[in-house]
């Protein structure tokens, strides 16, 4: 019989070891992506998840494209009348991930000021742009227009992309700027009479829990929310969070992916990606 002490540390050498080896082969390119896809099948396994009722996504889709009968990016004063019809639908948040950086022709610009300043609850994008050299990193944000930028709330869909092209983590905090999605819960939480209290845990990197593959969440058509009333269930958008932003249904090449498309965990059985 082996000594207990002895047993004690044959166990404890035992799981040093192993532990070890885990952070060894962890590090290797090859176990890391058995590693990431492990993390793909269990969402594959666990399966679509009840999507949350509070929101509704308003999709820039092929159909819209079709049925606008314009290129992209279209006129300011075609978001304007889409944000006074979500405002007339009583939706409490308006998330605009859409980002307005330059400026268009004054009057859409000025009318699209005008729609966000009567809505009061528009949240926009910006985009944050990072530049890894071995010398330095430079970080820098594009913002929307000033105009814009002083009646809505702004924020930086924060993402990271993993080494296989699929999102699976993001944070809520980045040096103290707040996510689109932070900035979005902020505005739902202000409308219904609650305060966002932030965390440190906002600045760390967290596995995203999907719900399911792309439209998930029930998801309508930009041209079905411009003529809501008509094209739309009653009721809709009342008192929902509206995300408004570029869909495609088709699953493109890794190489063309559009820079608001991403691989989920889900793609690879869905066969589709999913819009930032």
């Amino acid at each position: 019989m082996v000594p207990p002490n002895r047993s004690i540390v044959r166990r404890l050498l035992i799981a040093i070891l192993a532990t070890g080896l885990t952070l060894v082969f962890t590090q290797l390119p090859f176990f890391s992506s058995l590693e990431l896809k492990g993390l793909d099948l269990l969402f594959v396994l666990r399966g679509a998840q009840p999507a949350p009722s509070q929101i509704v996504i308003v999709a820039i889709d092929e159909l819209s494209m079709a049925e606008i009968k314009r290129q992209w990016p279209w006129p300011r004063g075609l978001h304007a009348h889409l944000i006074r019809q979500l405002h007339q639908a009583k939706a409490k948040v308006i998330g605009l991930d859409v980002l307005f950086a330059e400026p268009s022709d004054v009057d859409e610009d000025a009318e699209l000021e005008q729609a966000m300043r009567e809505a009061g609850n528009v949240v926009l994008a910006s985009a944050l742009n990072v530049v890894t050299d071995p010398l330095f990193r430079l970080t820098s944000r594009t913002e929307p227009l000033p105009a814009l930028a002083r009646v809505a709330r702004v924020g930086n869909p924060i993402i990271t992309l993993e080494a296989d092209g699929v999102v699976r983590r993001s944070r809520l905090l980045s040096d103290d700027w707040a996510t689109f999605a932070l900035q979005v819960a902020g505005a739902y939480l202000a409308a219904t009479g609650r305060e966002l209290l932030t965390h440190h845990d906002f600045y760390r990197e967290t596995v995203i829990d999907y719900r399911g593959p792309a439209r998930t969440i029930q998801t309508v058509s930009y041209y079905q929310a411009l003529d809501y009333e008509r094209l739309l269930p009653p009721g809709i958008f009342e008192n929902k969070i509206v995300l408004v932003g570029r869909s495609l249904e088709t699953m493109p090449e890794a190489q063309r992916l559009a820079g608001d498309t991403f691989f989920t965990p889900f793609s690879w059985m869905s066969g589709s990606t999913t819009a930032g």
